[in-house]
C-alpha cells in the first residue's frame, strides 16, 4: 500500500466522520464523496472497496445496480476517533530509521 493510497483512505474516513457527524442517518453519495476527497469515482470506488473489507465503512447500494453511498461504520469512527491508531494504520510516510 502506498502513500497515496493512504492519503486517500484517511481521507474518505474523515470525510465519512465529519458526514456522520452532522447527519448520523444519513450516508453519503459516492459521487459527492468522491468531490469531497477531490478524486475520481474509479479511485474511491476500489478504496471504498477495500475500506469496507476491513469494517470501516458499510455500503448501500442503490436497486437496479446505479450506485451506493457509503457509511462509516463503529469500527471507523473509532479509528478516526484515536488519532495515533489512524495515523499508524494509514502511515503518510516511511518510518525513519
Amino acid at each position: 500500500m502506498g502513500i497515496a493510497e493512504n492519503r486517500l483512505r484517511r481521507e474518505i474516513l474523515l470525510s465519512l466522520y465529519e458526514h456522520f457527524k452532522r447527519m448520523p442517518l444519513s450516508p453519503l453519495e459516492s459521487g459527492e464523496l468522491a468531490r469531497a476527497c477531490e478524486t475520481t469515482p474509479r479511485e474511491i470506488n476500489w478504496n471504498v472497496a477495500y475500506l469496507e473489507m476491513s469494517g470501516y465503512v458499510g455500503l448501500h447500494k442503490y436497486s437496479g445496480g446505479s450506485g451506493y453511498a457509503v457509511s462509516i461504520t463503529a469500527t471507523g469512527i473509532d479509528l478516526v476517533e484515536n488519532r495515533f491508531a489512524l495515523k499508524k494504520r494509514f502511515a503518510l510516510g516511511r518510518p525513519k530509521k
